[in-house]
């Protein structure tokens, strides 16, 4: 079949970071795992201090400049590839933390006499969940429900009798456990990311999601028979944890510590600019640094490292008085940070904070790892996040 037939469609895929945005042209055909042509990343304006409107206006600027550099930069390029002859039909957006509040929830159905479970139940229960959602958020802070928009409302498990059921509809049962997965995103910002991305492509549909949704599907499909683990997002300004149980995303933490955290530490500490302190920071990781940096840098960059895992631990600790923690973790990380937090994760230490009983197994996720879902050009930046995300927007597609 032509690259070129109707199946055959050009999407772009946004990363909306804490503190930038990424985006893709990723070529879409189903029956085949997407293929990124071309991805960029434009980077938010560092801010010693964050303030919500201004952080807003930052966003919307970058995700203005990445539009502009995809005209100028990726469609230019896509005439020098096979994909030469498309445009850009769909576009899919994807919101990190502090985007976007997520949320698992457990609905159960339960008659000593039995019933036949159908898809409208499901349905049912879908709409039960968020007038509570609604109703919860109305009572803890009034106006808030109003100023939120659903993006995501998905069953992601059904157990009939205790059991997890693939195709449960028509089954008979006497209790039935629906797992409904939600996100929820400020309504300005999705209004503001959709005006933009409509603009300038005028795609037959704008779709939004979750970065922590796509990435527990994206791992579930690159790392077949994975049901236990924690998945660690680790941003610019943020860090955010999602703990898999039994095949469920059973909750979802973020804590102030990313990538900006350790270079303000690095930044304060020598009286260097942000700039000055992120390089220095990129050259002691590497080894490159001159040895007097690295003995000024090195106990700076212990105590921003145990920080870190301070809190991480903190966020597990929370987790761990609810369920067992899972010991796999896989990580998604900015590439030029790498170093500095494999290094924490994969400290011997890990073992002794009490929250687990054994060290931590962590699989870093780049492309190489991500190779059965996603495939790059060979000219493309293989930014990690955007193969996760391009991953998950292929699966959307191809369920259409």
């Amino acid at each position: 079949m032509s690259l070129f037939s109707p199946k055959s469609e050009l999407g772009v895929v946004f990363h909306i970071g804490s503190s930038s945005v990424g985006a893709g042209l990723v070529r879409l055909k189903r029956g085949e795992i997407p293929h990124v042509v071309f991805a960029l990343r434009e980077p938010l304006p560092y801010r010693d201090e964050l303030d919500a409107q201004r952080f807003l206006a930052d966003m919307v600027e970058a995700v203005k400049r990445t539009n502009l550099r995809l005209a100028k930069e990726g469609l230019a390029h896509l005439k020098f590839t096979e994909f030469g002859s498309l445009s850009v039909k769909r576009v899919f957006c994807a919101f990190a933390s502090p985007w976007s509040v997520t949320q698992t929830k457990i609905a159960t159905i339960e008659k000593k006499e039995g019933f036949v479970f159908t898809k409208e139940m499901a349905e049912r229960v879908l709409r039960e969940q968020e007038k509570i959602f609604e109703r919860e958020m109305a009572e803890g802070s009034p106006g808030l429900a109003n100023a939120l928009d659903t993006i995501e409302e998905r069953v992601v498990q059904i157990k009939l009798n205790g059991y997890e059921i693939a195709e449960p509809y028509g089954k008979r049962a006497e209790k039935a456990e629906i797992s409904i997965f939600m996100s929820f995103v400020p309504k300005a910002v999705v209004e503001k990311v959709s005006e933009a991305a409509y603009m300038a492509y005028h795609p037959k549909s704008v779709q939004s999601f979750s970065l922590p949704l796509a990435a527990f599907s994206t791992v579930r499909s690159a790392f077949k028979g994975e049901k236990d683990f924690i998945f660690l997002d680790i941003g610019g300004e943020l860090s955010e944890i999602s703990v898999v149980k039994d095949g469920l995303m059973l909750e979802t933490a973020s804590f102030p510590f990313g990538r900006h955290f350790v270079v303000r530490k690095v930044s304060k500490a020598l009286g260097a600019s942000p700039e000055e302190a992120a390089s220095l920071i990129r050259l002691a990781e590497e080894n490159q640094a001159t040895p007097d940096v690295l003995e000024r840098l090195a106990p700076i960059m212990a105590e921003a490292r145990k920080e870190w895992m301070d809190a991480f631990h903190y966020v597990l600790q929370g987790v761990s008085t609810r369920t067992s923690v899972p010991t796999k973790l896989f990580a998604v990380i900015y590439n030029d940070f790498v170093p500095f937090f494999m290094k924490a994760l994969k400290d011997e230490k890990v073992a002794e904070f009490g929250v687990i009983d054994v060290p931590l197994s962590v699989t870093l996720l780049n492309h190489d790892k991500l190779k059965p879902v996603v495939a790059f050009g060979k000219h493309s930046d293989k930014d990690p996040f955007l193969a996760l995300l391009s991953a998950f927007a292929g699966k959307l597609y191809s369920s259409e």
